[in-house]
């Protein structure tokens, strides 16, 4: 409403709060995003705040599988192998070889 000419006093009776509390909150704001698009240590914490409260962004985790997503994998296989038994290792091999 601010962007559009109306004043302080205004948009705190559509808000229902008192016009300095908004006035506070107008400080906070004005200074977070100074030190968002500012230098030094507290810029980029202060950046990616803004961005997620402002900007609606948000962090996301993309977990990426090969193969079809539809179809269930086609083997699982637990293999356990004693380490003292060497041609047991070879002939587990082997046997990857020929899939």
């Amino acid at each position: 409403m601010a962007g559009y000419g109306v004043s302080d006093t205004d948009i705190a009776k559509v808000l229902d709060i008192d016009a300095e509390t908004l006035r506070l909150h107008y400080c906070r704001a004005e200074n977070l995003y100074r030190k968002a698009t500012g230098d030094g240590c507290e810029a980029v914490t202060a950046a990616i705040f803004w961005l997620k409260t402002r900007a609606r962004w948000k962090e996301t985790s993309v977990h990426e599988l090969g193969g079809a997503s539809d179809l269930p994998p086609l083997r699982i296989e637990r293999i356990i192998i004693d380490p003292r038994e060497r041609s047991v290792d070879n002939d587990v091999l082997a046997s990857f070889e020929t899939r």
